[in-house]
């Protein structure tokens, strides 16, 4: 029924509005329209549960995207370099396109970019009814997976904003300013006016190390702070000729300038994790905000209090009328679904305490809704592997450094055991999981019982009996009766056969541990060279990471890369870009050679119907940096349910392989030191004069090869391989480095 009433009401806003009707309703008309139809629908929806769409790109793909990256410098150096600039305006426009088209073409082609999704069909019937006739055609909006709190424009008319800002949004106004302040940048030709400053920023770029694509985004956005003030005294008035209320933009200011707090900041009840949370974890008095110790004497804008002050004196008059053109319940879609984007990004971040604590307060005003307590139960799960490994350092830091509601969850966590921690998790996913049946709830509970035994050594026999049933003798009694005093059948299965897995490996380790005491130094050292050679010998306990031996019947090659570095000029951005073409060229040669199955999936190769291949390159590039990040923080050698292990396990199936490689080559020209000198040498010995010639003409090349292989059934990168050669890169050279590899890669170690 809701369905058919939405369509209903859908379709007579788009007849009155395809028939221009409300041109001729007075604005104050056209909002009590909209008011009474909004909540016509309202009370009829009212009881409907939290409403989101997952952000993935839909429908044709862009031309922003599909376009070569060398097409579009072209292009931009014929629209904006013109004759009667100077050479060095020129040159510096020209640098400036190139380096900035390419640092664009990163995050277009990084699956961050969302398009065609019915939240940019909001974003676009906003911002468009901002923008004059002339330019509907010049500008596009896109959305951008990020929780840096953002938006900007860019020199070719694109304008992007960040879940993380839209999942800060009240109203369509705020979104509607936001818009308008960007529309101004790009109409005031603000991009290419700050050119030099923007040369400074992108000089940089010359270093070999990448930025990540949230410094990216935040050098994309650099102003200066005049250029700032101008685009929201313009974006304001545009804004206001638009019919909205001028209160509303001012609250703009007010979500930038709380953008470093989540999304969220509202009490949360500690014990609503678990009941029998101890009174000592739980903080009284929350770490308060503290506006007086912020400079912005460097930040890139305005002082907010200024902004505020600077639009207020604006000479327009505004008559203050609420306008709006999407529905509450449209614009509520918009905002939520950006706040499960950003819980999403916490995941791939590592955030996991801003994950639980922002599905904490989404379930306080949800409380029926399972994917907020799925969530939780995600966070709690993602800590505890964490905590079990004593590398929760890494990722909670004091309470004292998170002021607002969320200290409470710091300091919670701060002071919990390890195996507290561990429990807790387990109790809350047994409760709240509806279904046991689930492989994904399986796997996490399997994983978490494994290293409750494992890494506490928890003696599991007893569990699920009751009191009187356990010994009470039993070290573990008061475990079971505080943690887990009423498991599930399911989750007593689980325990059980995980506590024999457990036990069999402390067991066996334990014997082993125990015999190798038994001996002296050197006997035991002999004894560990004899078993090295015989397992050598053998071909046991071989290392599969260290030699890429995973028997491999397919693998996907994803965005394979191919860079070249001048040590003088930095990155050669086109013949890069042409470089990928071949590299690609030159993994399908040797796959074939090496009788393995291969696939290339790369945005640089989708064509425009290809979405479905675009979104999940996304998908494997956020599994990839989630696993990455996992690595750096010791993490590399555990198994983890990824926080996209459904999509994942989608993409296996669809793929036909668990296996997913990131792999590249970068070429490094060196300029040799000494040279005037070895010439001048030579000169003076003339037959070393052709070594001295051939020394001072020929560049210097180092050749580094990297592949890291991903595992997408167990959550873990298999085998990471580097490798450097001290010559240039040839096309012969690196199809044999491809070829070794892939012989390797589809060897099983049973084979070896």
């Amino acid at each position: 029924m809701i369905y058919f009433v939405k369509i209903f009401v859908n379709d007579l806003l788009f007849i009155l509005l395809s028939q221009k009707t409300f041109i001729h309703m007075s604005s104050k008309n056209f909002y009590a329209f909209s008011l009474i139809i909004g909540l016509l629908f309202s009370s009829i929806i009212s009881f409907s549960q939290f409403n989101y769409i997952d952000l993935i790109s839909d429908g044709p793909i862009p031309e922003d995207i599909l376009k070569s990256t060398h097409q579009k410098v072209a292009d931009d150096i014929v629209e904006e370099v013109k004759t009667e600039d100077t050479k060095k305006e020129q040159k510096l426009k020209s640098d400036f396109l190139l380096k900035s088209n390419y640092m664009l073409d990163e995050l277009l082609l990084s699956g961050k970019v969302v398009f065609g999704n019915k939240i940019n069909d909001m974003i676009n019937s906003v911002g468009e009814n901002l923008l004059s006739t002339s330019n509907r055609s010049k500008i596009r909006f896109y959305i951008l997976k990020s929780n840096t709190v953002n938006a900007f424009s860019t020199n070719q008319g694109m304008i992007f904003i960040t879940t993380g800002l839209l999942s800060r949004l009240s109203t369509e106004a705020e979104l509607a300013f936001i818009l308008a302040h960007e529309i101004a940048h790009y109409t005031e030709k603000h991009v290419i006016n700050t050119v030099l400053e923007s040369d400074r920023i992108f000089s940089k770029r010359k270093r070999l190390k990448y930025d990540t694509y949230d410094e990216n985004i935040l050098k994309l956005s650099r102003y200066s702070k005049s250029l700032e003030l101008e685009a929201d005294s313009l974006g304001y008035v545009n804004y206001l000729k638009a019919g909205y209320d001028p209160q509303d933009a001012i609250n703009v200011f007010n979500v930038l300038k709380y953008s470093y707090l989540p999304f969220e900041n509202d009490e949360i009840e500690i014990n609503s994790i678990h009941s029998g949370i101890p009174k000592d974890n739980i903080l009284d008095t929350i770490i308060e905000m503290d506006f007086s110790t912020l400079d912005d004497s460097l930040s890139t804008h305005p002082n907010i209090s200024l902004r505020i002050d600077k639009i207020s004196k604006t000479d327009f008059t505004s008559k203050g009328v609420k306008y709006k053109l999407l529905l509450e319940s449209d614009f509520s879609l918009l905002v939520n679904s950006s706040k499960i984007e950003e819980i999403n990004q916490e995941f791939q971040n590592l955030n996991y305490v801003t994950a639980l604590y922002n599905s904490m307060c989404l379930l306080n005003k949800y409380p029926e809704e399972i994917l907020f307590k799925e969530l939780i139960a995600r966070s709690l799960y993602s800590l505890s592997k964490y905590a079990n490994t004593s590398q929760m350092w890494q990722i909670n830091g004091s309470y004292k450094d998170h002021p607002g509601e969320i200290s409470r969850l710091y300091f919670f966590l701060e002071f919990l055991s390890k195996e507290q921690i561990n429990t807790i998790a387990i109790d809350y996913i047994d409760k709240i999981i509806s279904s046991k049946d689930s492989p994904l709830a399986h796997s996490i509970l399997s994983d978490l019982f494994y290293e409750l035994t494992y890494y506490h050594e928890k003696d599991l026999a007893y569990f699920g009996l009751k009191d009187g049933e356990i010994p009470e003798d039993s070290l573990d009694l008061y475990f079971h009766r505080k943690f887990l005093a009423t498991p599930s059948d399911a989750l007593i299965e689980i325990a059980k056969e995980e506590n024999g897995k457990a036990s069999k490996t402390l067991n066996k380790e334990k014997e082993y541990d125990d015999f190798l005491n038994s001996m002296n130094y050197d006997k035991r050292m002999k004894y560990l060279r004899k078993v090295e050679k015989q397992d050598e010998k053998e071909g046991k306990n071989i290392d599969v990471f260290s030699t890429g031996m995973i028997g491999a019947d397919k693998v996907v090659y994803v965005d394979p890369n191919y860079t070249t570095i001048d040590e003088r000029k930095g990155v050669k951005l086109v013949s890069s870009e042409f470089g990928d073409e071949v590299f690609a060229e030159q993994i399908i040669k040797a796959g074939d050679a090496a009788e393995l199955n291969v696939e290339i999936l790369s945005p640089k190769e989708i064509q425009k119907g290809d979405v479905d291949q675009y979104n999940d390159i996304a998908i494997l590039n956020a599994a990839f940096s989630e696993l990455l990040t996992h690595a750096k923080c010791g993490m590399s050698d555990d198994v983890f349910v990824l926080s996209l292990q459904d999509d994942l396990d989608r993409i296996r199936k669809k793929y036909d392989t668990d296996f997913f490689s990131y792999n590249g080559q970068i070429i490094f020209k060196k300029h040799k030191k000494y040279k005037a000198l070895v010439l001048t040498l030579s000169v003076l010995y003339t037959l070393a004069l052709p070594f001295g010639i051939k020394y001072a003409l020929t560049p210097g090349y180092e050749t580094y090869y990297y592949n890291m292989v991903l595992d997408l059934k167990n959550g873990k990168f298999v085998t990471a391989g580097f490798d450097q050669y001290d010559l240039k890169s040839y096309y012969g050279r690196i199809c044999s480095i491809l070829y070794n590899e892939m012989s390797i890669l589809k060897t099983s170690v049973n084979e070896k």
